[in-house]
């Protein structure tokens, strides 16, 4: 694995009330991800998300912020090489 645990700035409101909008999330890779996890993934260019998994299917992952009704298409079909790590609560 690699340079783990590291430190993350995350700015958004997309996790309220689960996470507050400005906060300094500690990031872990792992073997596996299960839905209910939070993870950061590599949404698109240098932008990161910071997420809930909620279904998995052959590898891939959707996911979804606390706050948000649904998820939309940066969040679906996420390739496990995209993800970052699980956020360590």
């Amino acid at each position: 694995m690699g340079w783990f645990p590291m430190n993350l700035l995350m700015v958004g409101n997309s996790m309220k009330p689960t996470l507050p909008v400005v906060i300094v999330l500690e990031v872990e890779e792992q073997e596996q991800y299960h839905v209910g996890d939070i993870i950061v993934f590599n949404a698109i260019f240098w932008i990161k998300f910071c997420h809930r998994i909620v279904s998995i299917d052959e590898k891939r992952f959707t996911t979804k912020g606390d706050n948000r009704k649904k998820s939309n298409l940066l969040e679906k079909n996420v390739p496990i090489r995209k993800i970052v790590g699980k956020v360590i609560l």
